[in-house]
Parts: C-alpha cells; structure tokens; sequence
C-alpha cells in the first residue's frame, strides 16, 4: 500500500506542478511588509546550547520587522531559566511554566500573542539568516491562498534539517527570486496567517500527552480548507534536528520513531560533541 501511495504522488507530480506554475502572483508593496506585525513562539526544554545560539540569531535576523518573541520554557531544569532571565530584548517574552507540558506549549503560546502573523519555531533551530521573515512574508503574499510556508534546511554533515523527503513536494520556480516546493512541511520555523490559525482551531492540544505532531495537524487542518502549503527554497535555517540530543533524550525521541520517520531516514544516536559545535561555528558563527 506504501508503495502504491508513493506511485500515485510520482503520477501526480508533473500534474501538480503545472497547476502550480499557473499561479498568478499577487503584488506585494513593501508598505504591506511593513505593516506586518508578528509573533513568533519559541518553546523550549532543557536544550540550553541550543538557544544561547539559536535565540541571539533570531533576534538579530528579525531586526527589520515589527515583531514580539515569546519563549516558553517547560521547566527546564539546565540553566535555561537563569540565562532567560538574563537577557533584555523589549521584544522578548519569557513563559516559565512549572511543569513540562511539551508541544502544548504551541497552542499556550498563541493564545498569549497577538499580531497579523504567526511564526512558530523550533528551539534546536540554531542559525537564521537576516531578513528571513521579510522575504518569507513577501513569500506568503505572493501566493494567492498560501497557508502555512516554511523556511528550507540546510543540510551537512551532521543533520538533514529533519525536512520531509523532497518526493513529498513538487517544485516550482515562479521567477528568479521566488521558488517554492509546494507539499510537506514541518513546524521547525514556519509562517501562518493569524486569521487562519483562528478559523481552524490553531495547534492541537492534548493535555497529559506527550506527542510532537502539531505541526502536522495545523498542515492538514490548512489543507482542509484547500489553502496551499510548501517551503520557501530560496532562505534556509540551520535545524539541528537530533543532533546535539543527549543518548538518553535521543533514546526516548526514538521510542516514536516508526511513526516520525518511516523512511529511516535517521540513522543511530548522534549525540553532542564538541566536533559538530567547532564546525558549526565555523561556518555561522555564534553570539
């Protein structure tokens, strides 16, 4: 049956891709940027190395919007909650709630934030190159009925990013600047419209439940109502994506495995080292 199901999108695709193509852009005037406000939702647990790098860098890549930040920490228990508490951005919010209630976070989060755009991000999302959001927002306008757009991945030596395999998605080149695989995406930094989000319920919530896919309900819930959903090709973010878990976390994320990766597109326990940190910061930095 799986192997059907891959035939049929195979079958599909030049299909789907001239449909695509046939898409006439909207304008999109700088004013209308310009008048954006977003809120972007960062929940994180105990991954402290990763937003002393990733926070900073979103910071600093989205000093060109009118935007709030709102960290919800679940009970970290690592220092995050002390080096949070350090940082004085007007633009920065943090949640400390006192227990760990996962990716509810999402759901909590939104309802605390206002603003005409949502951007979720993932906390093991380490590097964002600036101007990221503006050209992602110019993205989401330009395509009539564009409901959810991601970021891309940069892939390395040491992660994949954790995009969806690319058969899942059908690549269009719209103009020199704007090209789009339309199909999967995931919720490791991608942008929704606040009217959507409310007209569809938002994130999912299941509470006592650990579970990592509200990304994917929202992606089926916008599908529902037949708005598009894809990744931006032309601006990539370093996500992480297993990397720097620690055996006994890489352990524990593995235990759903067979339902988050059926590809077996993960192979072993990668855990942190101080090789993958030099040559991140080799190529990107840090702050």
């Amino acid at each position: 049956m799986k192997l059907w199901r891959r035939f049929k999108r195979w079958y599909r695709r030049p299909f789907r891709r001239r449909k695509f193509a046939q898409v006439s852009l909207c304008p999109v005037e700088e004013s209308a940027l310009d008048a954006a406000r977003f809120a972007i939702i960062l929940p994180t647990y105990n991954r402290l190395n990763y937003i002393k790098q990733g926070l900073p860098s979103l910071l600093k890549a989205t000093e060109d919007v009118d935007c709030s930040v709102l960290v919800w920490n679940n009970a970290s228990s690592d220092g995050s909650k002390e080096w949070l508490d350090s940082l004085s951005d007007p633009r920065l919010t943090v949640v400390h709630h006192d227990s760990n209630i996962g990716i509810n976070a999402l759901a909590r989060s939104a309802a605390m934030t206002s603003g005409t755009h949502l951007l979720q991000v993932d906390d093991d999302v380490l590097y964002f190159p600036p101007g990221f959001l503006r050209e992602l927002l110019r993205a989401y306008l330009s395509v009539p009925g564009m409901g959810y757009l991601g970021t891309n991945v940069i892939h390395d030596e040491f992660t994949d990013g954790g995009r969806p395999p690319l058969w899942r998605s059908v690549r269009v080149r719209h103009s020199e600047s704007l090209t789009i695989d339309y199909g999967a995406v995931g919720g490791w930094c991608t942008l929704t419209d606040r009217a959507l989000y409310d007209s569809v319920g938002g994130f999912i919530e299941k509470p006592g439940e650990t579970y990592f896919w509200a990304d994917l309900d929202y992606y089926r819930k916008v599908g529902a109502l037949g708005r598009k959903r894809g990744v931006l090709f032309n601006q990539r973010v370093y996500h992480a994506f297993r990397v720097a878990l620690d055996a006994e976390n890489a352990q524990a994320f593995d235990k759903t495995r067979a339902q988050r990766d059926p590809e077996g597109r993960m192979t072993g326990v990668k855990v942190e080292s101080q090789e993958f940190w030099t040559a991140f910061r080799q190529r990107y930095g840090s702050f």
